[in-house]
């Protein structure tokens, strides 16, 4: 299946989630991914930043998890897209007050707040519209985060995503970076 094809079935599987069966997916998403920061942040002398994108139209949800590491004091930085429509960088917020509808209407950082550095350790959560268990990844067309992750290897890069969004084969283009590890509700992939 090519990437189109797997857009649109992944696109309409979406439209058709009970945003209480995305909440409870999520939930559990979001359980193991705690579970997996824990013990690496156990072998971190500091808590990582976080990276997170804001959720869009039956994603999985980020909002909570945002939430409780603001309200943690960790570094939260959401990707805020440049006027050309091309580039996108992260910006640190404090609070959901930071944040403005942005390119797509997608949420985003207010431009008043501060772009986030290169520093490590750090940990990307990534969207993407399909996965396969190597980490290659389909993202939404438009190659934001390949674009932005070029040389950026203080990025520990975590994909979390429906079950039904993971695919047996994807062929990554010559520009794609792959996750290191994709989380389901129902399984993880990768270490």
């Amino acid at each position: 299946m090519d990437k189109h094809k797997i857009r649109q079935d992944v696109y309409q599987k979406r439209k058709k989630l009970s945003t209480q069966w995305v909440e409870e997916a999520s939930r559990v998403i979001f359980q193991r991914l705690q579970d997996y920061m824990e013990v690496w942040e156990s072998e971190c002398p500091v808590k990582p930043a976080l990276y997170v994108y804001a959720s869009y139209q039956n994603e999985v949800d980020t909002w909570t998890f945002i939430r409780k590491c603001l309200e943690e004091k960790r570094m939260v930085a959401l990707p805020r897209v440049h006027k050309d429509h091309v580039h996108m960088d992260f910006y640190y917020i404090e609070s959901l007050d930071d944040i403005e509808e942005g390119y797509k209407g997608i949420p985003q950082p207010k431009l008043s707040c501060k772009k986030a550095e290169n520093t490590s350790p750090a940990i990307m959560i990534q969207p993407g519209v399909a996965f396969d268990s190597h980490g290659n990844r389909i993202g939404y067309g438009k190659g934001f985060y390949d674009r932005y992750l070029h040389g950026k290897v203080f990025l520990k890069r975590i994909a979390i995503a429906f079950e039904f969004q993971m695919y047996d084969e994807i062929q990554p283009g010559e520009f794609d970076i792959p996750v290191e590890m994709v989380i389901t509700e129902k399984s993880v992939y990768g270490r």
